[in-house]
């Protein structure tokens, strides 16, 4: 989301013009550090009816703020909009 992820839109229409993700951006396998996954081998009933339990998603909550306040300390420029593109920097 802070250095891929962008939804370009056409100034006359106001339509996004990466609609599909043949023209969006994404992060990939090479873009990413290693991960370490842990699989647990009890079910939590309580927080599912099946059992399962996620917490990814919860953990990208900070990735994005930690990115451009980072930014912000090694240039001096405060980024106030996603994503952080050389151009905000200038």
């Amino acid at each position: 989301m802070a250095l891929f992820e962008e939804t370009q839109y056409d100034k006359k229409s106001g339509a996004p013009m990466n609609s599909n993700l043949g023209h969006y951006i994404l992060c990939t396998c090479p873009d990413s550090p290693r991960m370490d996954v842990t699989f647990l081998d009890h079910p939590d009933l309580t927080l599912s009816e099946f059992g399962l339990r996620g917490t990814g998603e919860s953990g990208l909550a900070g990735v994005a703020p930690a990115i451009t306040s980072a930014v912000y300390h090694a240039t001096g420029a405060w980024v106030r909009s996603l994503t952080v593109r050389i151009e905000h920097l200038i």
